[in-house]
């Protein structure tokens, strides 16, 4: 054995994977088409809209794009919408959380331009209370899984609140 050589081994050109035929491609597609997106709780969205005056020659078209992107998000859905616009001097409102974008379109359609100043810092001042509400929401939620099923739940939980919560308790 130590006196023979090996023969060489041939090279081969690089290995073309398979190709799929049209038909594959198709059913393959139509079949994603039938898979629900996975939604594992909802999200949610502050929708900030400017509507001083600066805003009126692009008004109608803005409203359309939005409300076309909404219905987009639809089909994944999983996302809640809080509309928030500011306009005139010193007004700001905030709308209820909605999930459906039809619903969003409306409240959009009954806000109208009016003369005022920028007012982003109330917007954002918004988006601060609302975010610290959702952290209240995830601690509560944790407390209660804590009262129902003591510290495995809270180990099988999983948020960010009920890590807090079992840090404390050690």
């Amino acid at each position: 054995m130590a006196g023979q050589s090996k023969a060489p081994v041939p090279k081969k050109g690089p290995v073309k994977p398979p190709r799929s035929s049209g038909a594959e491609v198709d059913a393959f597609i139509a079949r994603v088409h039938l898979v629900a997106p996975a939604c594992l709780g909802r999200g949610r969205l502050i929708f900030a809209m400017d509507a001083t005056m600066s805003r009126q020659p692009t008004w109608d078209l803005a409203l359309g794009l939005q409300a076309e992107m909404f219905r987009a998000v639809k089909e994944v859905g999983c996302l809640d919408v809080q509309l928030v616009h500011f306009r005139g001097y010193g007004e700001t409102r905030a709308s209820k959380w909605v999930g459906d974008p039809e619903d969003l379109a409306r409240l959009m359609t009954q806000v109208s331009c009016q003369g005022g100043y920028t007012q982003i810092r109330k917007v954002l001042t918004h988006a601060c209370c609302e975010s610290e509400r959702g952290k209240l929401r995830e601690l509560l939620t944790a407390v209660a899984g804590y009262a129902t099923g003591g510290r495995e739940a809270l180990e099988d939980h999983g948020s960010a609140a009920a890590a807090r919560l079992l840090e404390q308790l050690t």
